[in-house]
């Protein structure tokens, strides 16, 4: 049995809404640092297996700014999904990269 969790990245317009939109998800601890290594560290740390969707269709029209950490915060996800055998990830909309 494998958990599963759907991320929209469409609801969130900030870098502190999306630390707080994961920290809920995935119930992250209070200590959670609320940044892209905290967030690594976070996802490396999973021992459970897990399917991670990413649904970010639209974004480019968000906050220039924003879109990218955006970017960089899904190549944390595959970065961490690199290291952690427990995770998968799936990108939906991959900002046409």
């Amino acid at each position: 049995m494998f958990r599963q969790f759907f991320l929209d990245f469409t609801k969130v317009h900030d870098r502190d809404g999306l630390h707080d939109y994961l920290k809920t998800t995935f119930s992250f601890p209070d200590y959670y640092g609320r940044n892209l290594d905290a967030l690594y560290e976070a996802l490396s740390d999973i021992m459970e297996d897990s399917c991670i969707s990413i649904y970010a269709e639209g974004m480019m029209e968000a906050d220039h700014e924003f879109s990218n950490y955006l970017r960089k915060a899904i190549t944390v996800f595959k970065d961490a999904e690199a290291e952690n055998d427990h995770i998968a990830v799936v990108v939906i909309d991959e900002f046409g990269a």
